[in-house]
């Protein structure tokens, strides 16, 4: 049985895994990349606010949550 402790990139993942798994969370051409990119966050906030059918008094804390994504999307392309 492995150490749980120690190096876990030898004991819990192939060689490589780590990277390839590191590249997908960042994005890029990966349909999550591609869904929190600027150019998509606009629609991909305008189907969560239609899905969670907000109310009048949800509306500014949905707009601060909006302001977020959209600040990550931009953030995110200048990495």
């Amino acid at each position: 049985m492995p150490m749980m402790m120690g190096n876990l990139s030898n004991t819990m993942m192939p060689n490589g895994m780590m990277k390839m798994m590191m590249a997908m969370m960042a994005g890029g051409d990966t349909p999550m990349g591609q869904m929190m990119s600027p150019d998509h966050v606009e629609g991909r906030i305008a189907f969560l606010s239609t899905e969670l059918k907000l109310t009048k008094a949800q509306r500014p804390l949905w707009d601060a949550v909006a302001e977020a994504l959209r600040a990550n999307a931009h953030s995110a392309k200048d990495m």
